[in-house]
């Protein structure tokens, strides 16, 4: 059965928009996991939610004896992310990888799905169009999201 709190975050789910963002949560996805409906949710929003029927579709499913455990993590999401890693350079100002300056990216704009240098990343908060844009900062030994702002 659903907590209260769990009916309560439901009601402002909203369909995903980025591939990268839970639709519960709207952070970055942490350790996706498939529901047996198909859609992918954050492992801790699913624990902490006690899910047992989709958010989106509202298709009911019990969980197993291992919880979440067992549930599938989403591969393709898992590598979707990787490869858009793998170049750790700011998408703004380096101008991609034939640039003669290429600045290292330290965060991350889910809204504009761009990386972006602590110069590029100062002016983005700066302009009304992207001020209030979710800026997640990159751990630049793995080039993993790693926390938001």
């Amino acid at each position: 059965m659903f907590k209260v709190e769990s009916l309560k975050k439901m009601a402002t789910v909203k369909p995903p928009c980025n591939k990268i963002e839970c639709p519960i949560c709207s952070e970055v996805y942490t350790d996706p996991r498939v529901l047996p409906c198909g859609h992918t949710f954050s492992r801790p929003c699913i624990e902490t939610f006690t899910i047992s029927a989709c958010p989106l579709c509202r298709k009911e499913f019990t969980l197993s004896r291992n919880g979440v455990d067992d549930l599938p993590k989403n591969l393709a999401l898992l590598a979707f992310s990787q490869s858009q890693e793998l170049w750790s350079g700011c998408e703004i100002c380096s101008g991609g990888s034939e640039a003669a300056e290429v600045k290292v990216a330290t965060v991350y704009c889910v809204e504009c799905q761009q990386k972006l240098c602590q110069a590029c990343e100062e002016d983005h908060r700066k302009f009304n169009v992207t001020r209030r844009h979710k800026i997640v900062e990159l751990d630049n030994s793995s080039g993993v999201y790693k926390s938001s702002r």
